[in-house]
């Protein structure tokens, strides 16, 4: 029997048998990755990287911050905070959001930003500003969005196609 289970990765440690995850979400959270702090505060999401290489893992906000940390891109820290609703758009070829229409509405809230995307990872989605608001590395199974799809209109079904990805792990 499948079922969810939304937890603080150190609630899983004892537990975690790999064979029994189909998908991991680093989920956002009010740490800036650009400031100064303790290597605790986001370490289990690394570790959560590396330990489960063969599983999806979809960062979302402060989470696709780390993946693009992890991999080798660059977070900076934004002037102002960006808080509220903002219109992106969907590039060609994703497979997370290919399913959207080219532009969508989604929540933002967060005060780091990507600077550079990772090398081996496809930017699927630009802010009109020109700024990454997605990426992906299908071989790696790894997705990030700066933005928050459980708060956006469509976020449903990057979510639900996240679940279709993890259940058919068409990402083998």
């Amino acid at each position: 029997e499948k079922y969810t289970v939304i937890s603080k990765y150190h609630e899983l440690v004892p537990h975690i048998n790999s064979k029994n995850i189909d998908g991991i979400i680093l989920s956002g959270g009010p740490i800036c990755l650009s400031e100064k702090t303790e290597l605790k505060n986001y370490s289990t999401n690394f570790t959560a990287l590396i330990e489960f290489q063969n599983i999806p893992i979809l960062g979302i906000c402060f989470g696709y911050q780390v993946i693009c940390m992890a991999y080798g891109g660059i977070v900076d820290h934004l002037d102002k905070p960006v808080i509220g609703n903002e219109c992106i758009e969907v590039l060609p070829g994703s497979l997370l959001l290919g399913d959207l229409t080219q532009k969508i509405h989604v929540f933002q809230h967060h005060s780091d930003y990507v600077l550079e995307a990772p090398i081996h990872f496809k930017i699927t989605s630009l802010n009109e500003s020109g700024r990454v608001e997605a990426i992906e590395n299908i071989s790696k199974k790894r997705f990030g969005v700066q933005f928050h799809p459980e708060n956006s209109p469509d976020g449903y079904l990057i979510l639900d196609k996240f679940i279709k990805i993890c259940k058919d792990n068409i990402v083998e």
